[in-house]
């Protein structure tokens, strides 16, 4: 009798962990099932608009780089000095376009983040799984706004600094330098807060 009264709440917890061990997706189904579907499309847009960005600096960002390696061996040439020049104009027209630009940017890709989160109590029954969802958000804000406004700053700003004459090579480099560190900055936070915001799912 002593052995039954033993292995009785031996059996009651081991089967109470059983139940737990078989539950991951009812734990893990946190979205509203109807809607799982819009929000793993969202996500994908949101992540898609982040990598337009993305490329869209990395690109660029190459002209940029290579404008100045262009530009190097041509000053003090007197022979290239007219070509140097033009170079020089291209670069300052590039900056003068664009100088503004990242604010738009980053002002348009928040607005869709702020629509997604508009949508959290479709999304979610529980008032923590919405907090879950803000808090995400807000990090997804803050990453992306890294690349699209500060990285794209300093991105633009080593165009100015080529535009003067002569270009001023280094300058330039030490900008590109500070975007490259705020793009990484943003790469890693934003891929944290997707990946916290896909852990919802």
């Amino acid at each position: 009798m002593r052995t039954q009264t033993w292995r009785l709440p031996v059996i009651v917890i081991l089967v109470a962990a059983s139940l737990l061990l078989a539950m991951p997706s009812v734990a893990g189904a946190h979205v509203r099932a109807k809607y799982r579907a819009a929000y793993k499309s969202e996500l994908t847009l949101l992540n898609k608009g982040f990598v337009a960005f993305a490329y869209n600096y990395d690109n660029m960002k190459q002209g940029s780089v290579d404008s100045a390696q262009d530009m190097a061996p041509m000053i003090g040439d007197p022979n290239a000095h007219e070509q140097l020049v033009a170079a020089e104009k291209w670069c300052l027209g590039i900056y003068n376009r664009n100088n503004e630009a990242p604010v738009t940017w980053m002002s348009v890709y928040w607005k869709s983040v702020d629509a997604f989160v508009g949508k959290a109590q479709r999304y979610f029954a529980t008032a923590t799984q919405r907090s879950k969802l803000k808090h995400a958000c807000s990090r997804l804000k803050a990453s992306s706004g890294m690349l699209i406004l500060s990285a794209n700053d300093h991105l633009y700003e080593s165009y100015r600094q080529l535009g003067f004459d002569p270009p001023h090579i280094d300058l330039s480099a030490q900008a590109i330098a500070a975007g490259d560190e705020d793009a990484a900055t943003g790469h890693e936070g934003f891929d944290k807060a997707l990946a916290a915001l896909r852990a919802l799912q």
